[in-house]
């Protein structure tokens, strides 16, 4: 087995840890029903404020923005 392989983490996966990073700092992730008039303008996946609900951050690619908050170890990938 070679120790260059890549380690497949699940979208939930990656949401969890996701989540867990933005509530210490009261915020968390939120999924848009693709059924939702809203759906255009949050997109799938979408970022707010904990305590007053506000909509922080929209159209959430959860692969970079995972990445950007250092949540994905070097020999992980998202799985597809």
């Amino acid at each position: 087995m070679s120790t260059k392989s890549k380690v497949k983490v699940s979208e939930r996966t990656l949401f969890a840890r996701v989540s867990r990073k933005l509530a210490k700092d009261e915020m968390a992730l939120r999924r848009c029903d693709k059924k939702s008039p809203l759906f255009s303008e949050l997109g799938e996946i979408y970022e707010i404020d904990a305590g007053t609900e506000v909509v922080l951050g929209k159209h959430i690619n959860l692969g970079e923005y995972a990445k950007a908050l250092g949540l994905i170890k070097p020999n992980e990938i998202l799985k597809k």
